[in-house]
């Protein structure tokens, strides 16, 4: 199979059918990224095995049910606290990459007690950034964290040269799944939560979980494992490695550079789950800030963020709103990117 004609056969008929028309913005915006661009075709086509009718329907089903959702508007408009409450608590990026060059994310299961899930859902009552009826406002508020992986983050991974496909764009994350410390009834509590956020992650945002390493598995995981497993696609399930106790550092050491393992895993770097990304020093050498506040700690901003085209440039456009102000501004160019 050639599977650089078959995804041309996939790009035109999602043409035919208006599915790559501009996104409408400001002149430079470039909010196709993670959308309906090269690398979300990918995605799709490989979620379906390369199959052309396949990825098109899936891929049609997403279209609407983003237009549904309206996720460009939420996104442009997310409180960038609701936004920061909910990265802290799902899979979110360290700031570093492996070795070839893909964003490495922590998701600490442990975490999600029955008080801060409770504590979190009165947040989304109290902050409501329903745009429609269709999902919840804690779904939403968790896909919103989901387009910042695909919008922002990949494309971030993608433009940083040196990796090991420069040709590729980055399309997949390399993941540490902690479940250490986590209970049975823990596990109970959450599955019809975390088997809802999967299936929509998978039917909407396929094929962005790469390798993941599962660690602290309890000796009861074997008995709650066939479940867990039924709520991925069998090419998911493929990429999911238990990690034996003991093995972190060898098995991390793979695929991750130890510095950029936390510490917790053997690893050198300083990072705990909830903490905010800690660029890696070549992402940061490719980077010019224009906002002095995050020039002293060569930092992201909080919240929401995209990219645009400006002077020849890709630059960081950070979005949202805060204290209820709509944030449009630009804050970090690329000085030197992969095309």
């Amino acid at each position: 199979m050639d599977h650089k004609q078959v995804f041309e056969e996939f790009k035109s008929r999602c043409e035919a059918a208006g599915y790559l028309e501009p996104i409408h913005g400001e002149p430079g915006d470039d909010l196709a990224s993670g959308i309906n661009d090269d690398g979300t075709l990918l995605r799709f086509l490989r979620a379906r095995e390369y199959n052309v009718e396949n990825a098109f329907v899936q891929f049609s089903k997403t279209q609407k049910w983003r237009d549904a959702n309206q996720l460009i508007k939420l996104y442009e408009t997310i409180d960038v606290n609701s936004f920061e409450d909910t990265r802290k608590m799902y899979t979110h990026w360290t700031g570093r990459r492996d070795r070839k060059g893909t964003p490495i994310c922590l998701f600490e299961i442990g975490h999600l007690t029955p008080s801060v899930m409770q504590a979190y859902s009165k947040s989304c009552l109290a902050n409501s950034v329903r745009t429609t009826q269709t999902e919840s406002e804690a779904m939403l508020r968790l896909f919103c964290t989901y387009e910042s992986l695909v919008r922002f983050i990949m494309p971030l991974c993608s433009a940083i040269p040196n990796r090991v496909k420069p040709d590729l764009p980055v399309t997949s994350t390399t993941c540490i799944v902690d479940i250490s410390g986590v209970g049975i009834m823990q596990f109970w509590r959450l599955n019809s939560h975390l088997q809802a956020a999967s299936a929509l992650a998978t039917a909407n945002y396929p094929e962005t979980l790469g390798k993941t390493f599962v660690i602290g598995a309890p000796s009861f995981f074997s008995t709650i494992w066939g479940w867990l497993n039924g709520w991925f696609d069998k090419n998911t399930v493929s990429k999911i490695c238990i990690v034996p106790p003991g093995q972190e550092l060898t098995l991390l050491s793979e695929i991750i550079d130890p510095n950029n393992i936390p510490t917790k895993y053997g690893g050198t770097h300083d990072f705990s789950f909830g903490m905010f990304p800690d660029l890696d020093d070549e992402i940061k050498g490719n980077m010019t800030w224009l906002d002095d506040d995050l020039a002293k700690d060569k930092r992201l901003p909080v919240g929401s963020m995209r990219w645009i085209e400006k002077d020849g440039q890709r630059r960081v456009l950070a979005v949202g709103t805060e204290n209820g102000v709509a944030r449009h501004k630009e804050v970090i160019a690329l000085t030197k990117a992969n095309n």
